[in-house]
C-alpha cells in the first residue's frame, strides 16, 4: 500500500539532479558568446583602419561578424582592401573570419538563453528556417542586412548541422565581399582616372 508521498519524494530526487553535459555545454557556449562580445567592446577602438592588409581585414571581419550589435568597420575594411590589395583574396580572407565570427549568434541560440525573444521578427526568421535553413542562411549572409544574426541565433536554437550553418555562410559572405571588393577597387580606379590622379 502506498501513501501518495513516494511520487513526491522522485520528482524531488529528479529536480535535484546534476546539470547534464548538454546544460553544460548550453552554459560554456554563452560564456564565450558573452566573452566575444565583451572583447570586441574593448578592442574595437584598437582596430586602425589606416594600415589596410591582410590581417587588418581579417580581424576586422571577424570582429564585426562576431560583435553582433557592436559597429565595427568590417565592410569598409573589405572597400579599402579591394582598392589597394587584391579583391579575391580580400573576399577570401574576409569571407573565412567573417564566417566564423558567426558562430557566436549560433552558440548564442544553442546556449537556449533566449535572448532573441519572441519577436515577429524572430518568430517569421525561425519559421523560415524551419522549411528552408540553408536557402535562408545563404541569402541572409550574400545580402547585406542588420538581421542575419537572427538567423544564426534560430539555427543554434533548432541544431541545425554547424558544418552546414558555416558552409554556407561562407559561400554567402564569399560572394558579397567578393561584390563589394571588385565594385570598389573599379570605382575607385574610375573616379581617379577621370580626375588625373595615380597611374
Amino acid at each position: 500500500m502506498t501513501d501518495g508521498t513516494s511520487g513526491i519524494g522522485t520528482t524531488a530526487a529528479a529536480g535535484c539532479k546534476r546539470p547534464g553535459a548538454g546544460t553544460a555545454l548550453r552554459l560554456a557556449a554563452l560564456v564565450v558568446v558573452v566573452g566575444i562580445v565583451v572583447a570586441v567592446f574593448l578592442l574595437k577602438d584598437m582596430l586602425d583602419m589606416d594600415r589596410v592588409g591582410y590581417p587588418a581585414i581579417a580581424a576586422l571581419s571577424f570582429f564585426a561578424s562576431a560583435g553582433m550589435v557592436i559597429p565595427v568597420p568590417g565592410m569598409a575594411s573589405v572597400c579599402a582592401g579591394g582598392w589597394q590589395l587584391d579583391p579575391l583574396t580580400v573576399a577570401l580572407v574576409a569571407g573565412t573570419t567573417g564566417t566564423v565570427g558567426e558562430l557566436t549568434g549560433y552558440m548564442l541560440g544553442y546556449s537556449g538563453s533566449g535572448i532573441a525573444g519572441k519577436g515577429r521578427i524572430y518568430q517569421r526568421i525561425e519559421g523560415w528556417m524551419k522549411r528552408r535553413g540553408w536557402l535562408v542562411i545563404f541569402l541572409l549572409s550574400v545580402l547585406p542586412n542588420p538581421i542575419f544574426d537572427l538567423a544564426g541565433i534560430s539555427a543554434g536554437v533548432l541544431r541545425y548541422p554547424v558544418r552546414w550553418f558555416l558552409a554556407w555562410i561562407w559561400v554567402g559572405t564569399f560572394l558579397k565581399f567578393l561584390m563589394v571588393a571588385y565594385a570598389c577597387a573599379f570605382s575607385v580606379d574610375s573616379v581617379m582616372e577621370f580626375f588625373g590622379v595615380g597611374g
